[in-house]
């Protein structure tokens, strides 16, 4: 409307009389204005019902705020028309929409936490735990759809997860159990959170260490015949050993606590494995040299990639389970 109103001022000025364009000019924004109100006390009226009896701000509802604050957002950057009143209309709304938004994310990160202190055990509590989904889910429900206060927001979650972290550290992998099972895309989103990263390090872990290396081995289906096919696994198996031999010194001796860990001459040694080695679109060769070089870059590469996340195995206090903790 904006645009078509700005267009036809442009055309028609040289063509009707000037007050003919401002009559139109007017009605036009007449006609905004109104459209403008029916949007913000649209807002406003699903912010202050979701407040009333704790009712949770659904994800339809959700979506209807969200598009029609970006509708508020595109009047207020679109710069193509302002009256006064407009102005401190759009202003008005932003400050009323923000100090609701604001009591809605403060009140239920007061109540999350609140369930967190008073529950005891969350396996045998699962309508505490289902109330704890659902608040967090709304949170992050929240913070993909109002991104102007996504800092706000965002703080609320990691705040709450933390607070559960520090209160029921034992129960972090039954809080990620029930969203990895929950089918939503707030609950996939939830569980990317950096709070959650050792508990999946930990399952991936587990489970990938059920088959080992063998399992893998046995089903690798190569071309040509048996004979062929057995002598190429016995050479991959070998560059496979020299590899993981190579990465596990490597962890053991950089391995060292976030705050100290000093990783500058593992990075010296990654740059420095391929010097000499020039392979071209057109010519790239794959003699002995190339392929221990090969080997020797990625048990440095991937020695890297778990030495900079390693924070989640300092966490673990038992020695004998931190191994798990480590992304391999």
């Amino acid at each position: 409307q904006l645009s078509a109103l700005k267009s036809c001022s442009q055309t028609l000025k040289d063509h009707i009389q000037p007050s003919a364009v401002l009559k139109y000019h007017e009605k036009c924004i007449e006609k905004l204005t109104n459209d403008l109100d029916a949007v913000i006390n649209g807002i406003q009226h699903q912010l202050r019902q979701s407040m009333k009896d704790d009712r949770q701000l659904e994800e339809h509802i959700c979506d209807y705020i969200g598009d029609h604050h970006r509708i508020l957002l595109a009047l207020n950057d679109s710069g193509l028309f302002y009256t006064d009143s407009l102005k401190n209309k759009l202003k008005k709304a932003f400050n009323q929409i923000s100090a609701l938004l604001k009591k809605k994310v403060s009140k239920l990160e007061q109540d999350t936490k609140q369930i967190i202190d008073c529950t005891v055990d969350w396996m045998d509590n699962d309508e505490d735990l289902d109330n704890f989904i659902q608040w967090m889910g709304e949170l992050e429900m929240m913070s993909t759809i109002f991104i102007d206060f996504q800092d706000m927001i965002n703080m609320a979650i990691n705040g709450c997860l933390q607070h559960f972290k520090e209160q029921h550290p034992g129960s972090l992998k039954v809080l990620y159990s029930a969203l990895t099972c929950h089918k939503s895309s707030w609950a996939c989103s939830l569980v990317q959170r950096s709070i959650f990263l050792s508990v999946g390090i930990e399952r991936f872990n587990k489970f990938s260490s059920s088959f080992g290396v063998d399992h893998v081995f046995q089903h690798i289906r190569g071309i040509g015949d048996d004979i062929a096919e057995t002598s190429k696994k016995t050479v991959l198996r070998k560059l496979f050993d020299e590899c993981k031999e190579s990465y596990t010194s490597l962890v053991n001796k950089f391995l060292q606590p976030p705050d100290t860990i000093d990783l500058t001459a593992l990075i010296a040694k990654i740059k420095n494995i391929p010097s000499g080695t020039i392979q071209t679109p057109s010519r790239t060769v794959w003699d002995l040299s190339a392929k221990q070089k090969a080997v020797k870059l990625i048990s440095h590469i991937f020695a890297y990639w778990t030495l900079i996340q390693s924070a989640s195995y300092f966490e673990v206090a038992d020695q004998t389970e931190r191994g798990a903790f480590l992304c391999q």
